[in-house]
């Protein structure tokens, strides 16, 4: 990084640039399991209606008087699929909601390291640069020798 600040802003830049496409593959991984929390309760509610279609064409077809066997197969149709609905949407909202929790938690927690980051870059372009020792021994003219070193 450059000790200019358009150095840093570009710096700043990138790193939010790729956290944003992180958050966003991560969103898409819980994506799928989102879509089976939210489609099968639906589902089971088609199955319901479509059970309950089959009981009220039993009760036209006998003229209201319907044995309870001739109604239990499309009763049973109804409340078996709502079950299973039911049985797959609930653990999967449970799971989505638990994944993208996980997923904002490390969204904030990577924010903060990128500002971290950022400003330790930041409090570093402000300041020289620091040599290290052999190359500033190298850099400084000799001492001069005292006068009377020399017996003369």
């Amino acid at each position: 990084c450059s000790r200019s600040p358009f150095g840093l802003l570009e710096l700043r830049t990138a790193l939010e640039e790729a956290g944003q496409q992180e958050v966003a593959r991560l969103h898409r991984s819980t994506d799928a399991i989102g879509l089976i929390a939210s489609v099968t309760p639906m589902l089971g509610l088609l199955g319901t209606v479509v059970g309950m279609v089959g009981a009220f064409d039993t009760l036209s077809v006998s003229e209201g008087v319907a044995k309870p066997d001739q109604l239990a197969g499309n009763i049973s149709v109804a409340l078996i699929t709502t079950v299973l609905g039911l049985v797959v949407a609930i653990p999967c909202t449970a799971v989505y909601s638990y994944l993208r929790n996980r997923v904002d938690s490390l969204v904030a927690d990577i924010g903060d390291l990128i500002e971290e980051l950022a400003s330790h870059v930041e409090q570093g372009a402000g300041t020289p640069a620091k040599q290290p020792p052999a190359a500033s021994a190298r850099t400084q003219p000799p001492k001069p020798q005292p006068q009377g070193a020399r017996g003369g």
